[in-house]
């Protein structure tokens, strides 16, 4: 079979660890909403971009204000978030990027903003290794809608069907789907709830080598 015509990568807790970067970013946002961000509603926020976790917060949570403005306000706050801190690597991601350079192409596409995906990889020292950054706020819908992978595929020219995601949420999980890709997962969540979804589940990237790659096909569902 036909090895992938590229690798996209999702960065947030597939890549890097930023979660820290993104509490403070939200936390920003809930103190403008002037709500409480509930675990209940944080639940609703993993793998979507800053733009729609501050329409969704504004949604769930009935607050009064402009959603513009919210927007504005969740998004320089992550920025700035992202240009003060440090990010850490998801254990053996570093070492993945680079058993797969030079191999296929590979993208990042990502939810965070296109300035955060570049401070984090430098920090990791594998931004050369990427062809091509990319971040769901430059599409008009973010993850679980395909935008973002199918913009990733077209920028290199591959094929959809020949591209392989790396991720590590249900939201991106279901876009590679919705794109027709094969998904590599390693959960942040729950690993029951990304098996109808991933073409293949790993607890460490550490296990994922090309061989297993280049035979990964796009998962069917009945």
């Amino acid at each position: 079979m036909p090895a992938p015509e590229a690798l996209i990568f999702d960065m947030d807790q597939t890549l890097v660890d930023s979660a820290p970067i993104w509490r403070g970013g939200v936390l920003a946002l809930f103190r403008f909403l002037e709500k409480t961000c509930t675990p209940e509603i944080a639940a609703h926020f993993a793998g979507l971009n800053i733009y729609d976790i501050a329409s969704k917060a504004v949604e769930l949570t009935g607050a009064p204000v402009d959603i513009k403005e919210a927007q504005r306000i969740a998004h320089d706050a992550l920025v700035e978030r992202y240009r003060q801190g440090q990010v850490t690597e998801m254990p053996g991601a570093a070492a993945l990027v680079e058993r797969l350079h030079g191999l296929a192409p590979l993208i990042v596409a990502s939810g965070s903003p296109l300035e955060g995906i570049a401070r984090a990889t430098e920090q990791l020292q594998i931004r050369s290794k990427f062809t091509e950054l990319l971040s769901s706020e430059s599409v008009p819908r973010g993850k679980p809608h395909p935008d973002v992978f199918l913009k990733a595929a077209a920028l290199v020219g591959a094929n959809p069907q020949r591209c392989l995601v790396f991720e590590d949420s249900v939201v991106g999980a279901q876009a590679a789907r919705a794109a027709g890709m094969a998904c590599f997962v390693v959960p942040s969540c729950a690993p029951a709830l990304l098996e109808p979804l991933a073409t293949r589940i790993f607890g460490h990237w550490d296990e994922v080598s090309w061989e297993l790659a280049s035979k990964a096909e796009p998962k069917t569902w009945d």
